[in-house]
C-alpha cells in the first residue's frame, strides 16, 4: 500500500510539472486566439487624436448629444479628413443606421447605444444634425482646397499676411494667442495670451523676421528669426487708503516691456499646414492655418488688426 500511495504521488506530481509548463503557453494562445477575433476591422486602424476623443466623449454614451448640440467650427478645425468622416457616421449611427460598409456597422456595435434599424439613406435629420452634417463635411471638404507643389512663396505670402488668433474666429482681445504676418517686409509678431497662467513665468510674445520654407513636406515649415522678446516688469503704483483697515497701500503695477536682442537673434522653425479655406455658411467663407499643431483663424487682413 506504501509503494501504491508513493507512486500515486509521484504521478500526481509529473502532471502538476506538466500543467504548469504547458497552462501558459495555452493561456497565451488562448488569449492571441481571443484578441483577434475582438480586434477592429483594418478600417478602424488609424488612430484618432485628443481633440477627436474630447469631443466625442461628449455624447458618446448615450448617442443624443450630437443630434441637439451645434458643433464648434473650432474645434473641428483640429481634426483631421479621417475623424471628420468618422464624426458624421456618428450622428448616423444615432438613428441605428445600417451603413454599407461593414467596418462602420461592426465599430458602432461596441455602442449600447446602436441599434440596428435603418438604412443610412432612410435616417431622418433634424435642423440641428444637417448643420452639424453640413459643417464638418465643409471642414473635411476644405483640406482638400489647399495650395499644391506648384503655389509659389508669394502666394503663400500673400495669404498669409494678415492677423491670426488661435481657437476662434471670432476676435476676443487679450486672451487668445495671435501671429500677424507683413506681406511686404515678411515681418512677424506673436503675442501669447495674457489670461493663462503666472505673467511672471510664461513668454508674453515676440517678433522679428520669418521666413517660408517651402519644401518641407507634408507640412511647411516657418523660420522665425527672433530680433526681440517681450517681458512684464514691477513699476512703482499709486499709494492709496486701505478703507477697511485705514493705513496707506503701495499698488505696484505691471507692465510690458519689450527687449530688443540686437545681434544676438533667437531662431525657431515651426510646422505650418496649408491655410484652409471653409464655407462655414453660404456666401461666408473663413480660413484658418495649423501653425506648430495649434488652430489659428484668420480676423484681419491687416497685420496691425491684432493690436
Amino acid at each position: 500500500m506504501l509503494i501504491v500511495r508513493i507512486k500515486q504521488h509521484i504521478i500526481h506530481y509529473v502532471l502538476l510539472l506538466v500543467a504548469s509548463v504547458l497552462m501558459p503557453s495555452l493561456l497565451i494562445a488562448q488569449s492571441k486566439s481571443n484578441s483577434s477575433k475582438n480586434a477592429m476591422p483594418p478600417f478602424f486602424d488609424k488612430k484618432t487624436g485628443p481633440h477627436f476623443n474630447a469631443l466625442v466623449n461628449r455624447f458618446i454614451e448615450d448617442g443624443q448629444t450630437i443630434s441637439w448640440m451645434p458643433l464648434p467650427e473650432e474645434e473641428l478645425a483640429y481634426l483631421s479628413a479621417w475623424e471628420l468622416r468618422l464624426l458624421v457616421n456618428h450622428i448616423y449611427a444615432r438613428h441605428g443606421a445600417r451603413f454599407a460598409n461593414d467596418s462602420l456597422t461592426t465599430y458602432f456595435k461596441q455602442f449600447p447605444w446602436y441599434e440596428l434599424r435603418i438604412t443610412s439613406s432612410e435616417v431622418p435629420l433634424n435642423d440641428v444634425e444637417k448643420s452639424n452634417i453640413y459643417l464638418i463635411n465643409a471642414i473635411k471638404n476644405c483640406l482638400a482646397i489647399r495650395f499644391n507643389a506648384t503655389s509659389t512663396e508669394s502666394e503663400y505670402m500673400r495669404t498669409l499676411h494678415g492677423c491670426w488668433q488661435e481657437g476662434t474666429s471670432v476676435v476676443a482681445s487679450g486672451y487668445r494667442e495671435r501671429f500677424s504676418f507683413t506681406q511686404s517686409d515678411k515681418s512677424f509678431a506673436f503675442k501669447a495670451s495674457q489670461m493663462q497662467g503666472s505673467v511672471y513665468r510664461k513668454n508674453l510674445g515676440y517678433s522679428g523676421r520669418f521666413t517660408l520654407l517651402m519644401d518641407m513636406l507634408p507640412d511647411k515649415k516657418i523660420e522665425l528669426e527672433i530680433y526681440a522678446k517681450d517681458f512684464v516688469r514691477k513699476t512703482p503704483g499709486a499709494t492709496y487708503r486701505d478703507p477697511k483697515t485705514g493705513k496707506n497701500v503701495t499698488r505696484t503695477g505691471l507692465k510690458i516691456f519689450t527687449e530688443d536682442l540686437g545681434t544676438a537673434h533667437e531662431y525657431k522653425t515651426v510646422s505650418m499646414s496649408d491655410i484652409a479655406v471653409v464655407a462655414i455658411e453660404e456666401n461666408l467663407t473663413k480660413m484658418f492655418v495649423k501653425i506648430d499643431g495649434v488652430v489659428y483663424w484668420r480676423i484681419n487682413t491687416d497685420p496691425g488688426g491684432c493690436e
